[in-house]
């Protein structure tokens, strides 16, 4: 009986502990105005629809990339030597974890009142709703079949305009070169074989 309040406390120390919000999924609470935005909801949720031969291996490409990879650039110590080089980062500590960095290497840290789901991971780095916009209202595979369901729920195509919210010194930034890199669209369609 001695053993029941302490068991009691540890179960209720775990249990807190497991819903404690992590840096990487913590979002600040949404202002009233964005209650109804939509949620970032992180490119692993993405992967189901966008993963095979069969899609284009769009998440590989993405994967493989050094968007997919823009997050985890960012605690090389080489990271932190580059960041102090600009003239506006020379204070910079942990790169990581600095708003000014996370900018452009976190989806959604661009998106003022952005909201996430608890499936969200900053360390997915730049994933596909850095382009696309948040997923949540428009990832559903009926909404995702149609073009036009996609973009009424929010869905972007990206274009040289996105890729310049974070690629902004044109002297290293070559459209033409550099997003063929990273395009990632579907295969057409079979056609049905010929029955006839």
């Amino acid at each position: 009986m001695k053993h029941i309040p302490i068991a009691c406390a540890l179960a209720v120390g775990l249990s807190l502990g497991a819903q404690a919000e992590t840096p990487s999924t913590a979002a600040a609470a949404p202002e009233p105005e964005a209650a109804g935005r939509p949620l970032y909801v992180g490119s692993a949720a993405c992967r189901d629809c966008h993963d095979g031969v069969e899609n284009g291996n769009q998440y590989v490409i993405w994967l493989r990339s050094r968007h997919g990879h823009a997050y985890w650039r960012l605690a090389a110590d080489w990271a932190l030597y580059l960041g102090r080089l600009r003239p506006k980062y020379q204070d910079l500590v942990d790169p990581a974890a600095d708003d000014r960095c996370r900018l452009c290497h976190v989806t959604g840290a661009r998106d003022e009142g952005a909201r996430f789901a608890d499936s969200f991971r900053a360390e997915e780095g730049v994933g596909c709703e850095s382009c696309h916009g948040p997923g949540s209202d428009y990832m559903s595979p009926e909404i995702m079949a149609d073009r036009e369901a996609f973009l009424a729920h929010g869905g972007r195509l990206p274009d040289e305009a996105t890729c310049r919210g974070c690629h902004r010194r044109p002297e290293n930034f070559d459209w033409d070169g550099w997003w063929p890199k990273i395009e990632h669209r579907r295969p057409p369609a079979q056609a049905p074989a010929d029955a006839g």
